[in-house]
């Protein structure tokens, strides 16, 4: 079911600011918030954007237990569905959008890998085209390059052929031709010219972040007192903390205001350093991400990543004949159900780590991140096993528990120079998901009370 319309939610937990309201209904009217409170105290009309509508009109889903959540914000994430960025079509990226928006993600970051300028342009000229007129998947906020100014040292599963020094005539250029798409730009703070490139970005309102570094502590200190704002993929892609050398990780933890992307899979980052992460960042300054790859949504078998091949076994995504993890295949719908069961973090905030600290590092928080009145209505139902059920971005229904949303023709076109390759575009990711449910959308007439 697809399409925009005035609607009144009921029967969940709402995220409130100071936890859940179990009370609580939430309207949403013209793509935004109208309304969130007492279902008695709902007004006789709403009006949001110059459009008003009677509280009669409004399209009545009934969740029928569960959590009423803001939508997901992934600012790390390469693929899915079979679909890469680097892919570098529309078609591709409306594949990834598609597959996000499955599992509570109403926005996104195109993430690139490391790879020439000429073929990073046009991965920007795809998301420049499909950005303005996507209606079916997770919005596209823009692009994060990770890459190609990371440490060899520190490459991971990022091509080592394409790593260069820090460049900033080519990202001047970049952003010259593509105003306002660049959000977020990873480095390696230790490399001749970075600290020049990270103040570049500051002062171009682009996020720098720290990370595929070797960087010492003082090194990465140093970048984060010229302008670098956040760390990638906090213990991955860096040199490990210890006690005599505490490295990149060391200046993540002890700087308060950068924010650390976490890979909440059970892969990347042990349940108990996660805690640490937690404990230490606090519910203000961790994010989750995906860093998902193509494989996201898609049986175990050969993918590839960068010009890499890449094998996923039981849901781990890693270098072909190596141990070296290769992004994920991970969705924030898993990585919030594994914060709150695995690691203990309150739903309440396992949600936000997912939503309003992103939003709120892009500079989004205004109309993403939280189920405030005036803000999108970009929700996500959870249901009790913390299984999306509902996602709806600015009032478009883009996911509603009934099957599988992406392009199984999109996702074999991706895989047609990828050999034996999985089979099926249409399986299952790493973890099995429930069988969906009928669609949660109960359609009725109000109740004469309303």
């Amino acid at each position: 079911m697809s399409g925009t319309t005035a609607w009144l939610i009921r029967g969940a937990k709402v995220l409130a600011e100071d936890g859940w309201d179990d009370g609580a209904v939430l309207a949403v009217v013209a793509g935004r918030i109208a309304y969130r409170g007492d279902l008695r105290a709902l007004p006789r009309r709403l009006e949001v954007a110059g459009t008003e509508v009677g509280r009669q009109s409004l399209e009545e889903i009934q969740a029928e237990g569960g959590y009423l959540c803001p939508g997901f914000v992934d600012i790390h994430v390469h693929g899915g569905g079979g679909a890469d960025v680097m892919d570098a079509s529309p078609g591709a990226l409306r594949q990834i959008a598609r597959t996000h928006a499955r599992h509570g993600t109403v926005a996104l970051l195109a993430t690139t890998v490391s790879a020439p300028y000429e073929h990073v342009r046009r991965v920007m000229e795809a998301v420049q085209e499909t950005s303005d007129g996507l209606d079916e998947g997770s919005e596209i906020l823009g692009v994060h390059l990770e890459g190609p100014h990371l440490s060899p040292r520190r490459a991971g599963a990022q091509n080592p052929e394409y790593l260069t020094p820090p460049d900033p005539r080519e990202l001047e250029a970049l952003m010259e031709r593509f105003p306002g798409l660049l959000a977020m730009v990873t480095l390696a703070p230790e490399l001749d010219g970075a600290s020049e490139l990270i103040e570049l970005l500051h002062r171009s309102g682009v996020v720098p972040a720290v990370g595929h570094s070797d960087a010492t502590y003082e090194q990465a200190v140093e970048a984060f007192q010229h302008g670098a704002q956040h760390a990638v993929h906090t213990f991955n892609g860096m040199n490990p903390l210890h006690h005599r050398a505490p490295g990149v990780p060391g200046a993540v933890i002890t700087t308060r205001p950068v924010t650390a992307e976490l890979i909440a899979d059970g892969f990347h980052v042990h349940p108990g350093v996660a805690r640490l992460l937690w404990q230490v960042k606090g519910p203000d300054r961790l994010v989750l991400v995906t860093d998902a790859m193509r494989a996201t949504d898609l049986p175990d078998g050969r993918y590839e990543l960068g010009g890499l091949e890449v094998e996923v076994h039981a849901g781990a995504a890693r270098l072909a004949g190596s141990e070296t993890l290769a992004g994920s295949t991970l969705t924030l719908e898993r990585a919030v159900r594994w914060m709150a069961n695995e690691v203990g973090v309150p739903l309440a905030d396992a949600v936000r780590l997912a939503s309003q600290n992103p939003a709120r590092r892009l500079g989004l928080g205004d109309r993403l991140g939280s189920l405030e009145v005036g803000k999108d209505g970009s929700v996500v139902l959870l249901d009790g096993e913390l299984r999306v059920r509902l996602t709806l971005h600015q009032g478009w229904v883009l996911y509603d528990g009934q099957g599988s949303e992406y392009d199984e023709a999109e996702a074999e076109r991706s895989q047609d120079a990828l050999g034996d390759g999985p089979a099926a575009a249409g399986g299952l990711g790493a973890e099995p998901e429930a069988e969906p449910s009928a669609s949660v959308l109960a359609r009725m007439e109000h109740e004469e009370e309303l």
